[in-house]
């Protein structure tokens, strides 16, 4: 009798242990998935050689994305730091405006919560490297 009290015990816990646990409502279930909003520079995964790994930034630089489809802050290879964006769920191209002789920049992207990494598709680094930036707005 004790021993099948027991087994009902632990049962009846486990249960409830793995329903609850399953059920908690994750913070990126509630943010915005959208890309519009200011984003700062806060890693970067670059090797210059050897293993890539990922290092911490301080003060990184930021850029903005604006519902018009325009962006602000990132520069690649050239002055021109604003321009217009387009984006899918697995790419972001930054289209320059500054001269006609800037081209595109376009990146992978992923997502975590309030953080997106960019991996360059345009040749830009020798080496892998990529950036994960944060949600400032």
């Amino acid at each position: 009798m004790t021993m099948t009290l027991t087994m009902r015990y632990l049962i009846i816990s486990a249960f409830f242990f793995f329903m609850f646990s399953s059920c908690t409502k994750s913070i990126c279930d509630i943010d915005n998935p959208s890309l519009i909003g200011e984003w700062q520079l806060i890693e970067q995964n670059i090797s210059n050689g050897g293993p890539s790994k990922w290092e911490s930034v301080n003060d990184g630089n930021q850029f903005s994305l604006f519902e018009d489809g325009s962006y602000e802050g990132i520069k690649v290879f050239s002055d021109c730091d604003s321009g217009n964006f387009e984006s899918t769920v697995t790419e972001l191209r930054f289209m320059p405006t500054c001269n006609d002789s800037s081209e595109d920049f376009v990146y992978s992207i992923s997502r975590n919560c309030d953080q997106l990494t960019l991996r360059p598709l345009t040749v830009i680094c020798v080496e892998e490297c990529a950036y994960k930036y944060e949600r400032k707005s």
